[in-house]
């Protein structure tokens, strides 16, 4: 367990350099820093915050009683969506979890094929990732978008494939396992989220009557 924390440290630490150089690298415009700026935050409701809170408290509960690294990727997940400003905002998070989310597992688990499994080979892994990220970032800067219902939908499928390419793809070999789970686990996530779409408006008015 402590291995496994240090490792994630160990990961977190090093994307938040690579962040900052890629920032560095590719600073942005000040006239857009300054419309970002300008831009007005939109203010959570009271009763939408205890919602939400409950939700992740309940999600961190079951997730962490199965497994620390479930519970880590899932809830990232279902925080960026219940965490949105508004209800409206809520669906369209609920609704991008299967075109984006679950495609990410199965396209993952295509380029784990492509490198026969073996995460060892750098030079296969990285034309594969070089190769799929090109791609993606046409689609992102073409008219020709793969979503226009999702915003920033080719960006969010880059993340949601990478993710569990470069976790489940080890030098131990070929291994479909852990890439059919995660997608089980966020189809589950988009069952429950579903159901929550029913329940919150009744869940909102009755905090309201009290």
């Amino acid at each position: 367990m402590e291995l496994y924390f240090y490792q994630l440290l160990h990961v977190a630490f090093m994307m938040l350099l690579l962040a900052k150089a890629i920032f560095w690298i590719f600073p942005t415009p000040t006239n857009q820093m300054s419309s970002r700026q300008n831009q007005k935050v939109a203010k959570r409701s009271k009763t939408l915050n205890v919602i939400s809170t409950i939700i992740i408290s309940l999600s961190l509960v079951y997730f962490l009683s199965i497994e620390v690294g479930k519970a880590i990727f899932c809830l990232s997940v279902i925080i960026s969506i219940v965490c949105r400003p508004d209800y409206a905002s809520i669906i369209k998070g609920l609704k991008s979890i299967l075109p984006l989310q679950v495609s990410g597992c199965f396209i993952a688990l295509v380029l784990h094929m492509l490198v026969a499994g073996h995460g060892q080979n750098i030079l296969m892994l990285s034309l594969v990732i070089f190769g799929f990220s090109i791609v993606v970032f046409y689609f992102a800067h073409s008219s020709e978008k793969i979503s226009k219902k999702i915003p920033n939908f080719e960006i969010g499928l880059l993340a949601a494939t990478l993710t569990p390419f470069t976790l489940y793809t080890h030098s131990s070999g070929f291994d479909i396992g852990p890439f059919i789970r995660r997608a089980a686990n966020m189809g589950v996530i988009w069952g429950l989220g579903t159901l929550m779409i029913v329940l919150l408006p009744w869940c909102l008015s009755w905090f309201k009557r009290m």
